[in-house]
């Protein structure tokens, strides 16, 4: 009975010092530190959110009729879709990134679950990057500074943020990722 009564407590005792284990701390960067990590990202961010969302990269002129990919222009700045990811990987998260990819490059194919059937933006056809052109292309956001931030929420995964540009009020997530502070949401 006492070896049941000491193991009881020592359990207890366990379970108390875990439940009593420090937090983890939240991310921790000032208003100023905040905005010169926007600024510094938001002109890729706002390139990579053209080529995702708007725009997109130029291309050739379809082949034929009805065509729905064409290969981009040489001038475009772009030949692969690795030298794409490696923009945006400078201002986005990987988390960010995982969902947008998935759209951006591969598409979604109806599962028999009513999931609808989504080309993707950009498709290497025959070692050649072409870009849909049947793509929805939105008006994007092209702010490349901002100004008046405030942190309004701290986690230990990420920072919101609040700023105005061009007199409008922003909000942005970021996150550090490797010790480099990126962008973990949209910011078109």
């Amino acid at each position: 009975m006492k070896k049941t009564i000491a193991t009881i407590l020592l359990i207890l005792v366990g379970l108390a010092l875990i439940s009593c284990a420090p937090a983890e701390k939240p991310l921790e960067i000032t208003p100023e530190e905040a905005k010169n990590v926007i600024n510094s990202l938001l002109p890729d961010a706002v390139t990579v959110n053209e080529i995702f969302f708007g725009e997109g990269l130029k291309c050739e002129p379809p082949a034929s009729d009805g065509a729905v990919f064409c290969p981009v222009t040489a001038d475009c700045g772009f030949k692969t879709v690795d030298e794409i990811k490696a923009l945006a990987e400078k201002v986005y998260s990987a988390g960010y990134l995982d969902s947008v990819y998935v759209s951006v490059f591969e598409g979604t194919k109806d599962d028999g679950e009513g999931i609808a059937v989504i080309s993707p933006r950009y498709k290497v056809i025959s070692g050649v990057l072409n870009v849909n052109i049947t793509a929805k292309r939105y008006n994007i956001r092209t702010v490349t500074s901002v100004d008046n931030v405030e942190i309004t929420e701290k986690t230990p995964e990420y920072v919101k943020v609040t700023a105005t540009a061009d007199g409008e009020k922003m909000t942005f997530t970021l996150t550090k990722q490797a010790e480099k502070w990126l962008f973990a949401g949209p910011t078109y």
